[in-house]
């Protein structure tokens, strides 16, 4: 064999054995991938906290907020984080009603994770009533104890002048009381809050 041809070979091995490296270092590359890809996926997905907290609750819970340990609760009343990694605390601590919405809950940014409940929606029914009591002594209103919907059925009505809270809220008429009811107008159709000034 010629020197030329020893040459040839020698840089036809050297390039085959640096293709063969640099595959090796893909295959890495590779598995590297797989094995972070596995890894994502077998983390659990940090929950968020956000408007849901609130669904199908009652009105009274106004603010969430997580806890330092990733627990999320909902509040009555406004709170602040605590530096023991709470996020409620006060003095009269029987002030502060709350309930464990769940656990999980990305703790990044706990301290500034108070939310407050979106009200925006139009007011109806018993929420309306309570809002326009604030404002006039009594609310004419079909009334029920099973829901909004059997008041305006059942069209019973009664002049409701006082609302207790509790669970459920009860609406007051004198010594008469009702859990369920919607204002209505001069001509005893269900008001809007538009129509009640809200």
């Amino acid at each position: 064999m010629s020197k030329i041809k020893k040459a040839d070979l020698l840089q036809l091995v050297q390039e085959q054995a640096e293709m063969i490296a640099e595959l090796s270092g893909m295959v890495e590359l590779n598995k590297m991938s797989i094995i972070k890809l596995e890894n994502e996926r077998e983390k659990p997905q940090l929950k968020q906290l956000d408007q849901s907290a609130f669904k199908n609750m009652h009105e009274r819970w106004r603010f969430a907020a997580i806890d330092a340990d990733g627990s999320a609760h909902r509040f009555s009343k406004e709170v602040f984080p605590y530096k023991e990694g709470f996020c409620y605390e006060g003095d009269d601590y029987s002030e502060f009603k709350f309930s464990l919405i769940g656990e999980g809950y990305d703790t990044s940014n706990w301290q500034n994770s108070l939310i407050e409940r979106d009200t925006t929606k139009e007011l109806t029914g018993s929420e309306l009533c309570r809002a326009m009591l604030k404002n006039q002594v009594y609310v004419p209103c079909f009334v029920s104890d099973v829901s909004e919907a059997h008041a305006i059925e059942r069209k019973q009505t009664a002049m409701i002048d006082k609302v207790y809270s509790g669970l459920p809220f009860i609406f007051r008429s004198g010594y008469n009381g009702w859990t369920y009811v919607v204002p209505i107008n001069n001509q005893g159709e269900p008001l809007t809050a538009a129509e009640a000034g809200l």
